[in-house]
């Protein structure tokens, strides 16, 4: 059996297949959200946690605004969760990172997650 490849993982190569789950008619969220899950893990155990924190916060957006709020919401604490473990400053990117727009229905409007600005 060849060696496994050690090309790095990429956000381009990554995140279509997961998003295709919510943009398939009718979506399928649950899909998404459990892929999503799977890769995100894989990468922050291999130390990609830069590309795991993009994940976690574009699908919880996507999500979001499907109205799929516990799901939206749990990848969005993902996302934190690795920032904090691979120690990534709090600046105002950051902060954007966690913004939300609304949903097609108009049922989600806030931050996914309050910063104190001092």
């Amino acid at each position: 059996m060849p060696p496994r490849s050690t090309n790095p993982p990429k956000l381009d190569s990554l995140l279509p297949p997961i998003l295709a789950n919510l943009s398939s008619t009718p979506p399928n969220p649950y899909s998404a959200h459990q892929k999503a899950l799977t890769t995100t893990a894989r990468l922050a155990a291999a130390k990609h946690h830069d590309i795991a924190i993009e994940i976690c916060i574009t699908v919880s957006r996507e999500l979001l605004k499907l109205g799929e709020a516990g799901s939206g919401v749990e990848l969005a604490v993902r996302g934190l969760g690795y920032m904090v473990d691979s120690e990534v400053d709090v600046d105002d990117k950051t902060r954007g990172m966690f913004k939300a727009k609304k949903g097609a229905d108009g049922s989600f409007g806030h931050s996914v997650v309050g910063f104190d600005t001092g």
